[in-house]
């Protein structure tokens, strides 16, 4: 099988965890229909949503999975409203909170992409880091 079609199977079977059989089919329906603002819209809902799982990895590795604390002291702190950039865009996000003995613990990612354009890089390093383990 050549390198392309492996590539296009492995994405469309990443978009089907994501958004499942029939979410994926209306989305697909309607990229079709709108054109480029349908595809700029799902864009706009992926790269929140790597975003989402971005921050929510790095809290997991500084702090542990919930319920399950790595680190003493540190403690994850619930969410709270937030913004980033997302391409120009800045876009509402919740954002995970740490919690140490001294106070807030800022979690990189979120700094990072709080700074326009940050997001590409950003985004590619997590990816690289990450590909060779499960996300989730």
């Amino acid at each position: 099988m050549k390198e392309n079609t492996k590539k296009r199977k492995k994405s469309i079977a990443k978009m089907k965890e994501f958004y499942g059989k029939e979410e994926m089919a209306i989305q697909l329906y309607r990229i079709l229909v709108t054109g480029k603002r349908g595809v700029d819209l799902m864009m706009k809902e992926l790269g929140s949503m790597v975003v989402e799982a971005i921050r929510y990895i790095e809290r997991e590795e500084i702090a542990g999975p919930d319920y399950q604390p790595i680190n003493p002291g540190i403690y994850q702190w619930a969410s709270q409203l937030g913004s980033v950039y997302l391409a120009d865009q800045k876009i509402k996000v919740t954002r995970p909170r740490l919690r140490g003995k001294t106070g807030e613990i800022p979690l990189k990612s979120y700094q990072k992409l709080k700074e326009p354009e940050q997001f590409s890089e950003e985004l590619l390093t997590k990816i690289f880091e990450t590909e060779n383990r499960p996300l989730f």
